[in-house]
């Protein structure tokens, strides 16, 4: 037989309930409120208390760390003459120079080349692969030229590793222009250089 519950512990029971209750709603609505905070934490720094406040300024480190992210992410298009080939750079060129071999000449017909090296997995051809024409292979290099003007668009090196990419193809402004001159010593001899830049007869040691 069921022992009858008296009215003061079933009184005892509903105010203990509704305290339960009451409990777990402020425990969802506290959970609720964080996940309700900015996805980018970046915008905001913490305090010594444990809380979150918005974040006011940067300091320079975080600023220059902000731009060199910036910079990693730039694209920089780049197309033929006849805009066959359409492709793209990461804006991160390991270094840049002026070439004057002879090859660089009589490729460019130009007194001497500016060209930019690059990770070849930083280059992303867009439209028109089926353009593409390789040139001068050898040692796995090759030059690649579009088919129907016949522009040089950039040269293998190191295996196919790295790319040497005319900067006179891009559209854009790359963040590193070319700071020193190679294979001075095979220039044109009616071509005079004016700058100030380093020079080398042939590579930088």
């Amino acid at each position: 037989m069921l022992r009858q519950v008296p009215p003061i512990e079933r009184i005892r029971l509903k105010l203990e309930l509704a305290r339960t209750a009451a409990r777990h709603r402020s425990w969802r609505t506290r959970n609720s409120a964080a996940r309700e905070l900015p996805r980018n934490l970046h915008d905001w720094q913490p305090v010594c208390d444990g809380g979150i406040l918005p974040r006011e300024r940067t300091t320079k480190g975080e600023a220059d760390m902000q731009q060199q992210d910036n910079a990693a992410v730039a694209r920089l298009s780049a197309h033929c003459f006849c805009g066959a080939v359409q492709f793209s750079v990461e804006d991160a060129f390991a270094y840049a120079f002026y070439c004057h071999c002879s090859r660089c000449r009589r490729r460019t017909g130009a007194a001497c080349a500016a060209i930019g090296g690059i990770p070849a997995a930083k280059l992303h051809i867009s439209s028109g692969i089926e353009q593409l024409r390789r040139l001068d292979e050898r040692a796995g290099d090759y030059v690649a030229v579009c088919a129907q003007c016949c522009s040089p668009l950039y040269s293998t090196v190191q295996g196919g590793t790295k790319i040497h990419l005319p900067l006179g193809v891009l559209d854009g402004l790359p963040s590193k222009a070319p700071d020193h001159h190679i294979q001075v010593a095979s220039k044109a001899p009616w071509h005079q250089i004016c700058d100030d830049l380093p020079q080398f007869a042939e590579f930088p040691p």
